[in-house]
């Protein structure tokens, strides 16, 4: 019995490295630069002038988001909520190696998604983005780092002939961990 059990035990362990996980390739460098994302941010000041898709400017304050890594550190996950409407939306921010970009998802509560493409500047602490839009439109935009704790972004959508359908601005500060 003490033989057959041996042997069964040994087996099992066999079996498991056989069926083991493959080893994940390294997070990549690129994910480690946006190490100034993470954390909970709140919005100190935002801005949408007016424009063709906002006919009333609009300003507010309190938003909340936070960034944190997922998958091993392989994307960062962006959750933004605004207590002003109860509005809230879901980013991902990831590296694609072939393109050497930066790509960020957003999916709205309204069903909407869009996809940006990104590149990371690390001495001026600045991503700039930049994506298609509905009927010809483009959205352009920039992600500064004034310095650890403050974040301030712009975004403007225009078509080729210089229309402009959005132009939003905002400034975040970073939550102290507790």
């Amino acid at each position: 019995m003490k033989t057959l059990s041996l042997i069964l035990a040994i087996g099992l362990v066999s079996l498991t490295s056989l069926h083991s996980e493959p080893t994940a390739p390294p997070v990549p460098d690129e994910m480690k630069e946006l190490s100034p994302f993470l954390g909970t941010w709140t919005e100190t000041e935002f801005v949408s002038k007016v424009a063709e898709w906002t006919p009333k400017e609009v300003r507010r304050q309190g938003g909340t988001a936070t960034t944190q890594p997922i998958l091993g550190g392989r994307c960062l996950v962006d959750d933004r909520t605004f207590p002003n409407d109860g509005s809230q939306h879901h980013g991902v921010w990831s590296w694609n190696a072939e393109e050497k970009a930066y790509h960020y998802t957003y999916f709205g509560e309204a069903g909407d998604r869009m996809e940006l493409t990104a590149h990371w500047d690390a001495a001026s602490q600045t991503m700039a983005t930049t994506g298609p839009m509905p009927n010809g439109v483009t959205m352009h935009g920039t992600i500064h780092f004034a310095d650890a704790n403050t974040k301030e972004w712009h975004v403007i959508a225009t078509d080729a002939a210089g229309k402009v359908y959005l132009d939003m601005n905002a400034k975040e500060t970073r939550k102290p961990k507790k």
